[in-house]
């Protein structure tokens, strides 16, 4: 039944202790990872924006500068057209001029009133006007035309308006082929002019100036129309570009959010997967799969997360396993402290469980106390018991010879000497030897020693005899109130006791049945203590009640020959004469009339004691048998306790439990 502290593999810390070693939880620091994870969390997502506001303002960039430039083409489109219209408006103003001032030279000429200085000015004019014109169609043609500008091209192109371009260049060449001719017409009539060949001047202008001109002038406002046909063209060609734009904008958008969220999945895959890894291993540590270990990738704020639930889940495992370990070896010793527990049920006192420093030790050490006081108590409550039984004897008999004594002083003669001797030296003192252990009152005593020769010897002798054996009586009632208080701080530890049986976690409904049983037989002391205080209780107060009576009579027995020394009676003729006698003998019947009810009274008194002790012994031996029963109930309990027991607090409060000296 002996257990040492060796047999636990890892000891329990004491409670109540300020060094107790601190856990502490260490990450693994090996790594691995790309560069992304490497980042931190908010490195990453403050990349992540950036480029996703760096493509967004790309995409609009991009769709603004080609807006910009289509309206940009658009315009410099229309400038041109407008520009070249007003070249060509003017231009045809010129051939109606040149036609105008021909045929002015020519009305000139056949006017006999025509200086030479008007014609010169007029053929300088001509001249003139025909160097405009042809400067103005040579420099469209060379840079005006739409083959000269790419970008006018490609909006025609859009437009599906490919054709004026070879539209406008077939007008062009033939505007500039009309002005070849009639500027050789023209040069030929001048020519004539200067010569004199007025004839030839007029009929030259009238059948070939005239015919190119109009050709020229036609074939300059068909050219004319022609660039107001350009503009409605450019028009449906920004339509179009327009809606080119339209269709790009919506594609750089698509484009611009599926780029924004493949970035966002690249972020977000580096930190919801882990995540949700890290969710997935707590979930199987939830069911119990201690052994997954979450994989720790990166160097970020994930990974030092994960890295420290690794460590965090190695050492609740370390902790299971010396929880394991320690519950093992309570077991183990709550094996022995249960043993040892069903021994004293079944009666044997002797046990004391062996005491270490965990917590079933101090159970163990809670029990023995328990055990050492009850043992105490069982012995105490005994020796009482033996006590009462002698006492009740002792006062039975006493009382018996009383009452023989008070009878044969009632039917004899009284036997009164003539004159008592006065008291002796030796009987004094033995009167204050039988005194002196007695709690009367002052005036008692005093009445007793003023009224000892007066008073006659034998019943003096039997109530005083009676009133010293009465009186460690008295001293036994207090010595039951420190019996009561036994009881009182036995109880307390009984409950604590059925308080411990009740944290053992039992299996089945029989196994709560059976602790149930010893909860009753535990309580069974408890109920019958709690009955002997009250009869010892109401015994010291039927006591105190028979000692009052007892010297309420002693005082009036005393207060008799008072009386008689206060009518003047001397002592001698009180004691010789008849008249004393007489006076003794009809006071006599009284005394023994109250003596026989007092020696009534202490019989009674005597055999409750003694009913009283055999309960208490009747008690005992009930309560030996009883544990037996308790002892097989208490078998069937199982020894493994739901949960640690910690009673050092209670070991070490004030008052709790008290030392073993207290039943000493």
């Amino acid at each position: 039944m002996g257990r040492s502290n060796g047999s636990f593999s890892t000891p329990l810390p004491l409670p109540h202790t300020s060094a107790e070693p601190k856990l502490q939880i260490r990450a693994k620091q090996r790594r691995d990872g790309n560069l992304l994870v490497n980042l931190s969390t908010g490195t990453r997502l403050t990349l992540s924006f950036i480029v996703a506001a760096l493509i967004a303002a790309l995409v609009v960039g991009a769709i603004g500068i080609q807006r910009s430039q289509s309206l940009t083409n658009q315009s410099q489109f229309y400038q041109n057209l407008l520009r070249v219209n007003t070249n060509l408006t003017t231009g045809a103003q010129y051939l109606q001029l040149m036609k105008a001032e021909t045929q002015s030279i020519l009305t000139q000429l056949t006017s006999t009133q025509t200086s030479q200085e008007t014609l010169n000015t007029e053929e300088s004019a001509l001249t003139n006007l025909s160097s405009r014109y042809n400067e103005m169609l040579t420099q469209y043609v060379e840079n005006d035309q739409l083959t000269k500008h790419p970008y006018e091209i490609a909006l025609l192109l859009e437009a599906n308006h490919g054709s004026q371009i070879n539209q406008q260049a077939t007008l062009s060449s033939s505007a500039l082929r009309t002005w070849r001719v009639y500027q050789s017409s023209a040069v030929q009539v001048l020519a004539f002019i200067k010569n004199g060949q007025t004839a030839e001047a007029l009929h030259l202008e009238q059948f070939q100036v005239e015919p190119t001109n109009a050709d020229a002038l036609s074939a300059l406002r068909a050219l004319i129309q022609f660039d107001s046909k350009l503009a409605t063209s450019v028009q449906d060609a920004a339509n179009v570009e327009q809606q080119g734009q339209y269709i790009t904008t919506i594609i750089s958008s698509i484009i611009a959010f599926l780029a924004i969220m493949l970035i966002g999945w690249i972020i977000s895959g580096t930190i919801v997967r882990r995540l949700n890894r890290l969710r997935e291993v707590t979930k199987d540590v939830e069911r119990g799969q201690l052994n997954r270990r979450v994989p720790v990738i990166g160097r970020d704020e994930i990974a030092d997360v994960s890295s420290a639930v690794n460590a965090m889940l190695e050492a609740i495992l370390g902790l299971l396993e010396e929880t394991r370990h320690q519950r093992d070896a309570l077991t183990n010793a709550a094996e022995h402290l249960f043993t040892d527990m069903r021994v004293v049920s079944a009666g044997d006192l002797r046990v004391n469980a062996p005491v270490s420093n965990d917590p079933i030790g101090m159970l163990a050490n809670a029990f023995n106390f328990t055990v050492g006081r009850f043992r105490r108590f069982v012995q105490h409550t005994r020796t009482i018991a033996e006590q009462l039984d002698v006492i009740a004897h002792q006062e039975i008999e006493r009382a018996e010879k009383f009452t023989h004594s008070t009878l044969s002083i009632k039917t004899g003669p009284l036997n009164i000497p003539e004159a008592l001797p006065s008291p002796s030296r030796s009987n004094t003192h033995a009167l204050a030897a039988l005194y002196q252990h007695q709690t009367v009152s002052d005036d008692l005593q005093r009445r007793i020693q003023s009224t000892q020769d007066f008073y006659p010897n034998e019943i003096l002798f039997h109530l005083q005899e009676i009133r010293a054996h009465l009186q460690p009586q008295g001293k036994l009632m207090l010595r039951s109130d420190s019996v009561a208080g036994v009881v009182e701080q036995l109880t307390t530890l009984t409950e604590r006791l059925n308080r411990l049986a009740g944290s053992i976690n039992p299996t089945s409904i029989r196994q709560e049945e059976m602790k149930k049983r010893a909860l009753d037989e535990m309580y069974l002391l408890k109920n019958q203590m709690k009955t002997m205080t009250t009869e010892l209780q109401n015994n010291q107060k039927d006591l105190l009640k028979n000692f009052q009576e007892l010297d309420r009579e002693i005082a009036e027995i005393l207060l008799t020959p008072r009386s008689q020394r206060a009518r003047g009676i001397p002592d001698a003729a009180f004691v010789r004469g008849e008249s004393a006698g007489r006076e003794t003998r009809e006071g006599a019947p009284e005394i023994m009339q109250l003596s026989a009810a007092l020696a009534s009274d202490i019989i009674s008194m005597a055999r409750q004691l003694s009913s009283l002790a055999q309960e208490i012994r009747t008690g005992i031996i009930s309560f030996q048998l009883d544990t037996v029963e308790g002892s097989k109930s208490l078998s069937n309990i199982p020894i493994t306790p739901a949960h640690r027991y910690d009673l050092a607090s209670d070991m070490h409060h004030p008052g709790s439990i008290s030392t073993p000296g207290d039943y000493r």
